[in-house]
């Protein structure tokens, strides 16, 4: 099973969490796609207010989303 998707059903039903590129391992660049992709919807979880960018080699990233999962999963 891939690390992010580990991390991220480790997190109990009804609960909203934080997540950062290094829970899943990934590089600044690759978890700002990942979580962008989030924005648009993904099954069992909602993202939570607005992601958190911060700037990174001159271009702003998602560095922290926060996701709730919901409780039919």
């Amino acid at each position: 099973m891939n690390t992010q998707y580990e991390f991220l059903l480790k997190q109990p039903p009804g609960t909203t969490f934080a997540v950062r590129a290094y829970n899943l391992e990934l590089s600044a660049e690759a978890f700002d796609a990942l979580a962008s992709s989030w924005e648009l919807g993904m099954d069992g979880f909602e993202v939570v207010n607005k992601p958190h960018r911060e700037n990174h080699s001159g271009k702003r990233h998602i560095d922290l989303i926060w996701l709730r999962r919901d409780c039919s999963q």
